[in-house]
């Protein structure tokens, strides 16, 4: 029997949409707006789940918060007058 080993979600090369959301206090929706957008590279499909690629997913908020501005903000806040 295979024996499991607990990480850390900073310990862990992916996560899932749930626990990306959870670790960078993101909304799932969000998020999944962000890995279906192809120019960031921040997230890839295996099998029918989003796997977010933690490092990547790291440097990219981080170069939003120098910025003081994402930019992917545009496109969410679209995404939101549709819906309303």
């Amino acid at each position: 029997m295979r024996k499991s080993i607990e990480l850390l979600p900073e310990q862990k090369y992916v996560l899932t949409l749930k626990k990306a959301a959870a670790y960078f206090n993101i909304g799932e929706k969000a998020l999944r707006r962000l890995a279906e957008n192809k120019e960031l590279h921040l997230a890839m499909m295996f099998g029918n789940k989003w796997l977010f690629i933690r490092e990547k997913v790291e440097k990219c908020l981080t170069q939003c918060a120098a910025d003081n501005e994402c930019r992917f903000k545009i496109n969410l806040s679209i995404e939101n007058e549709k819906n309303e």
